[in-house]
C-alpha cells in the first residue's frame, strides 16, 4: 500500500518535473490533451473493461447508496459554509470546491491501491456518480453567478462525454459471448490501463502551471480545501456506520476514501469557462491536492513504519 501511494504521488511529480523542464512548449495545452485523453477516451475504456472482467463476487450497490447519501447529506453543509463570502461569485466557487472532487484521477487510482479489483469497482461507480450529480448542479449555479453564460451548451457537453455513458456500455456487453468479451478485454485493456498514469501526469502538469496559487492561499481557500477533507471525511464516516444495510469493509474504505478526495480539476475548468472566481478555483485546486498527497504520503509512510 505504502508503495502504491509513493507511486501516485511520484506520478504526479512526474508530470510537475516536466513542466519544470519545459518538455512541453505549452504545459497548459499538453494538460488540457492529456486530460481530454484521460477522461474521453483512456477512463471509459477502463469502466468498461472492469464491467466485463467483474465476476459479481459482491454488490457495489450498497457502497453506490452509501455516496449518494453522504453527497445529499453533505450539500446543506456545503451550502452554509458557502455563505461565509460575501460576493456571489466566490460563494458559488466555494459550493462547487465542495461539492465536487476528483474521484475519477485521484479517487479511483487510490482506491485500487487501498482496495484492489473490489476498491476499483466501487470507485468508478461512485465517480461516475460525483460526474452525474455534479454537472447536474455546478453549471446552473455557475450561470448565475455569470448570467452572460449559458449552461446549455455545458451540460449537452456533459451528456456527450463518453464516461458518462461508460457503464452503461460495460453493462450492455456482459451479455455478449464469452469469446467476444474476452477478446474485447484484451484488446482494450492496455488502452484502460493508461488511464490512471496519463491522468495523473497531467495533474502534475496542471499543479506546476498554477503553483504561484500556492503562494500565500487566503484563509477562504484554506477554510475551503480543509473542509471539503475533513467535514465531508468525518460526514462519511458518520453514513456508513450508522447506514442501515449491511457494508463490506472495503465499502466503507471506498466511500470514505472517496468523500475526502480534493477538489476536481472540473471546478476550475467551469469556473474559467464562465470567469466566475477562477484564481479561487485554481488555488483551491492546488492546495487540496497538494494537502491531500502530503497526508496520503505521510500515512503511507507511518504505516510502513509500523508494519516494519
Amino acid at each position: 500500500m505504502t508503495a502504491a501511494v509513493l507511486i501516485l504521488a511520484g506520478l504526479v511529480g512526474f508530470g510537475a518535473l516536466a513542466g519544470a523542464l519545459g518538455v512541453f512548449r505549452d504545459s497548459e495545452a499538453a494538460a488540457e490533451v492529456l486530460n481530454r485523453f484521460a477522461i474521453t477516451l483512456a477512463f471509459p475504456v477502463w469502466i468498461v473493461v472492469l464491467l466485463l472482467k467483474e465476476e459479481q463476487t459482491d454488490s457495489v450497490a450498497p457502497a453506490l447508496l452509501s455516496a449518494t447519501a453522504v453527497w445529499l447529506l453533505w450539500l446543506p453543509f456545503a451550502w452554509a459554509a458557502s455563505r461565509f463570502f460575501r460576493d456571489a461569485a466566490h460563494r458559488t466557487a466555494a459550493f462547487c470546491a465542495l461539492i465536487y472532487g476528483n474521484s475519477a484521477y485521484i479517487g479511483i487510482p487510490f482506491c485500487t491501491a487501498l482496495a484492489g479489483g473490489a476498491g476499483s469497482r466501487r470507485a468508478v461507480g461512485i465517480a461516475t456518480l460525483h460526474l452525474l450529480l455534479g454537472m447536474a448542479v455546478m453549471p446552473v449555479l455557475l450561470r448565475r453567478a455569470s448570467p452572460q453564460a449559458s449552461s446549455r451548451s455545458v451540460l449537452a457537453e456533459t451528456l456527450r462525454m463518453p464516461i458518462v455513458w461508460a457503464p452503461w456500455i460495460g453493462i450492455a456487453a456482459r451479455y455478449l459471448p464469452a469469446p467476444i468479451k474476452l477478446q474485447a478485454v484484451a484488446m482494450l485493456s492496455p488502452l484502460g490501463a493508461a488511464a490512471s498514469p496519463v491522468a495523473l501526469v497531467a495533474m502534475g502538469l496542471y499543479l506546476w502551471r498554477h503553483r504561484g496559487a500556492v503562494v500565500a492561499p487566503d484563509r477562504g481557500v484554506v477554510g475551503t480545501t480543509l473542509l471539503k477533507t475533513a467535514g465531508a471525511g468525518l460526514l462519511a464516516v458518520a453514513v456508513v456506520h450508522y447506514m442501515p444495510m449491511e457494508l463490506s469493509a472495503t465499502d466503507r474504505a471506498v466511500v470514505v476514501a472517496q468523500s475526502t478526495t480534493p477538489v476536481g480539476v472540473a471546478v476550475f475548468s467551469l469556473c474559467h469557462a464562465y470567469g466566475v472566481a477562477e484564481l479561487f478555483a485554481a488555488r483551491a485546486v492546488v492546495v487540496s491536492t497538494l494537502l491531500w498527497l502530503v497526508g496520503a504520503m505521510a500515512w503511507g509512510l507511518t504505516t510502513w513504519a509500523h508494519a516494519g
